[in-house]
């Protein structure tokens, strides 16, 4: 689709990005591939799919390396999204007919067996969603509430996110200028939340957030084997108080209770089950959460 610019980050997954790859033939007049990998493993398939390569000198995160992709991107409506998503037919036009309007855009979200996934919507900035993500009550709430409305309302285009939700960062397109008035992604956030960050900066911005109901992607978020990894949870613990503090949600001590209380629930579930591993990873998050880790480096 001619004035629409793509631009995927990569970082190791070369069977993903060939597939994302392969879904945007025809659909995006320019491709760009902003590869993150140690080993820049990603320029044989941009070679081979006759799409731009852009070799970042580090890995300095999904909202480094997205800004990087939308300063040089050339269309008007820029899509951001990750390697292991993969666009259906005629899902990169229904998102360029609505960005070209001043909003936030984002595809249905559908599993590998076509049901629509949880992660469509996620949940909006504020003590509740922290409190539910830690002590574990009404986790999905906000996102079964949203599908819900999004599965009745067959009649409409686009469905307006409320305040208290927010979109995924896996894909989201906008006009340039939008991606400008909202100042693109914040650089602060090296891995998780700053799709939060970025949905609660546009709401305040009196920008739109629609889920546009003719754009799908196959995506299968969070799925990941072999337990719970350290480096992940301290990332998420980190990026979690960051989009508290830069978006004044509440007071950090109280932040940092409910990660220590879901940390220590985690670490003794996995105790009990044997699960030395996982136990010390969430003993690792137990700690970051107490601040005590910060005092070791």
């Amino acid at each position: 689709m001619t004035n629409v610019s793509a631009v995927i980050v990569y970082h190791s997954r070369q069977d993903e990005l060939a597939r994302c790859l392969g879904s945007l033939a025809f659909q995006a007049a320019q491709v760009l591939v902003v590869d993150v990998s140690t080993d820049q493993s990603g320029k044989g398939l941009c070679d081979r799919f006759g799409v731009e390569h852009i070799a970042a000198p580090a890995n300095r995160g999904y909202s480094w390396a997205c800004n990087l992709g939308i300063a040089s991107a050339g269309g008007e409506v820029i899509i951001t999204c990750n390697a292991d998503v993969e666009f259906l037919e005629g899902s990169v036009e229904s998102l360029a007919r609505e960005a070209r309007n001043l909003a936030l855009c984002s595809p249905v979200h559908l599993t590998a067996d076509r049901r629509i996934g949880l992660d469509t919507v996620q949940p909006g900035l504020g003590r509740a969603s922290s409190a539910a993500r830690w002590l574990g009550y009404g986790r999905f709430r906000t996102a079964r509430r949203l599908l819900r409305l999004l599965e009745s309302a067959c009649d409409r285009e686009v469905l307006d996110i409320p305040f208290d939700a927010g979109l995924s960062g896996a894909c989201i397109a906008a006009s340039r200028g939008t991606w400008a008035k909202i100042g693109g992604w914040r650089e602060e956030f090296f891995l998780y939340y700053e799709d939060a960050d970025l949905s609660g900066r546009a709401h305040r911005a009196g920008i739109r957030l629609l889920v546009v109901r003719g754009a799908l992607i196959l995506h299968e978020s969070g799925t990941r084997r072999g337990g719970p990894s350290k480096f992940l949870l301290l990332n998420s613990l980190r990026s979690e108080r960051l989009v508290w503090q830069m978006n004044d949600v509440g007071s950090i001590r109280l932040l940092r209770v409910l990660q220590l209380c879901g940390c220590l629930a985690r670490l003794m579930n996995a105790l009990l089950h044997g699960e030395s591993s996982s136990a010390s990873v969430f003993l690792a998050g137990a700690i970051d959460s107490c601040g005590l880790s910060e005092g070791l480096h």
